[in-house]
């Protein structure tokens, strides 16, 4: 049994209700088509992240906001039963939970359509606690960049490495970037920063000082820089 009082890994971001549905293809503006199969899970960056962990036998911890709604208690019951700590993930009265739907076409490309809610992230003020002496690990997606910070901030104090999972490189990141050991980002992230060179957007993302940097490219695969400065290419694994 995951001790649910001694986190290891303590995520902060987002947690959604994702509505998947697999369609032939993608049909032209004002036209319908017909879902295939339908699939309702969890979802987000740092939710997912923690639910693979804790399928792997780490002890993690949600922080993080759902609103009042229907959505917001399925968003609770699915990292519950998957034995993330949802202690910290506060029940927000009066609010709307991030949802997501998901369009799936028959080679496994997708379109994503989402929706952040209301619902309030931690407040930096609300932080103090939450990174308690087990935890060796945060993991942020930035999307509230303050909340990142100062969570940054605490775990680089409390020497607690940290990784950040960035799927848009948004308004002021470059305040967070500096406070990361291990940077994994979407290639949409990398070519904000350096249209059309992946190789270039490495090195300049390793400039603020991580560890380590990642780009994910899907199908392509990723491209890596090394804390010893080795740059190498990882080939996607094939997946049904």
């Amino acid at each position: 049994m995951i001790d649910r009082m001694s986190p290891e890994v303590v995520g902060v971001g987002q947690c959604s209700l994702d509505i998947l549905g697999q369609v032939g293809c993608y049909p032209e503006l004002d036209q319908k088509a017909e879902l295939s199969s339908l699939l309702l899970q969890g979802g987000g960056p740092v939710a997912t992240a923690l639910v693979t962990l804790a399928r792997l036998g780490i002890s993690v911890a949600m922080v993080g906001a759902t609103g009042d709604d229907e959505f917001g208690r399925q968003i609770r019951r699915s990292l519950e039963m998957e034995n993330v700590d949802c202690t910290r993930l506060v029940h927000e009265p009066g609010s709307t939970s991030q949802i997501a739907f998901i369009a799936v076409d028959g080679d496994g490309h997708r379109n994503i359509f989402w929706y952040r809610g209301t619902a309030s992230p931690a407040t930096p003020g609300q932080l103090a606690d939450f990174l308690p002496d087990t935890v060796r690990v945060l993991h942020l997606d930035g999307l509230h960049l303050e909340t990142a910070v100062a969570a940054a901030k605490l775990a680089r104090a409390r020497d607690v490495t940290t990784v950040l999972d960035g799927g848009t490189f948004r308004r002021g990141v470059e305040r967070l970037l500096p406070l990361v050991d291990h940077l994994v980002v979407s290639a949409r992230f990398a070519r904000q920063v350096h249209p059309g060179d992946d190789e270039k957007a490495l090195h300049h993302l390793a400039g603020y000082g991580a560890r380590a940097v990642t780009i994910t490219c899907g199908t392509s695969g990723s491209l890596s820089k090394t804390a010893d400065g080795r740059i190498f290419r990882q080939p996607a694994f094939t997946v049904e």
